[in-house]
């Protein structure tokens, strides 16, 4: 077991800093089997991480323009997420309506996003890390009404993170967490059957508080996100985006 995690460790590690990331998942492994630390007390910060994530919110969707009368409308929603984060990682967004817009329409946004994961100042209770990656994003509605816009982008997305320990006990972690991401792409949008070529961007930020014992970690937040369409001869306007809680359960190394 300890020397499949040591490969493993090593494996993820070499996209970046193999040597160092290997020593010290070493030693940390070394002295926790020896009972002389506690969780993260010998190492920079936690590294890797790897959970399942879902909440209800809220589905908010703008449309204006030609070929409609456009919408304003917010509707019930939920949203899935699968995500694993070691020096590369990958994160899964599904969000889908559990209430109907009017005129029955409903909404599918997949987000698919690759990035790397390395810290930008590591400290033994406050911690930053970044992820630069590529993304795919995707919007599909059922029952779609003249002048509704359903958009995929290929872009570039940047997210930072900011994590404080607010309770450090021998096998036990409580810290609280926030994070911002900005990114933007291209891609074509579909509205009344026919198709364009257009450009977006996107922004958000997550907040919430992880709890973790041994590896195993729960945390909870509240999530924000929006995706904004630039101009087209199709519409004038077009935004979406989620807002809603989001309970998270995973490993973390």
């Amino acid at each position: 077991m300890r020397a499949s995690f040591l490969a493993f460790a090593l494996l993820f590690g070499c996209a970046q800093t193999p040597d160092k990331d290997y020593d010290r998942w070493k030693r940390e492994l070394e002295m926790q089997e020896e009972g002389k630390t506690p969780l993260w007390a010998t190492i920079d910060h936690p590294v890797a991480m790897a959970f399942v994530a879902g909440g209800p919110g809220s589905f908010k969707y703008k449309t204006s323009g030609r070929g409609g009368p456009g919408r304003r409308e917010t509707t019930n929603a939920n949203l899935y997420r699968v995500a694993y984060m070691a020096p590369m990682g990958a994160m899964i967004d599904f969000m889908h309506t559990t209430e109907d817009m009017s005129s029955g329409t409903s909404a599918d946004d997949f987000d698919i996003w690759f990035f790397a994961n390395r810290p930008l100042w590591p400290n033994k209770r406050l911690r930053f890390q970044t992820r630069p990656g590529g993304y795919f994003q995707k919007l599909n509605l059922k029952k779609a009404q003249p002048g509704d816009f359903e958009p995929w982008t290929l872009g570039f997305r940047f997210e930072l993170e900011g994590e404080v320990d607010i309770v450090k006990a021998y096998r036990f972690n409580l810290s609280a967490y926030a994070s911002g991401r900005i990114g933007g792409g291209w891609g074509r949008t579909k509205v009344n059957g026919v198709e364009d070529g257009t450009t977006s961007w996107g922004y958000g930020w997550e907040a919430g508080v992880r709890a973790q014992y041994q590896r195993w970690f729960l945390a909870a937040s509240w999530i924000d996100k929006t995706t904004q369409m630039g101009g087209s001869s199709l519409y004038s306007e077009g935004e979406y985006g989620f807002a809603g809680g989001m309970l998270s359960v995973g490993l973390r190394w």
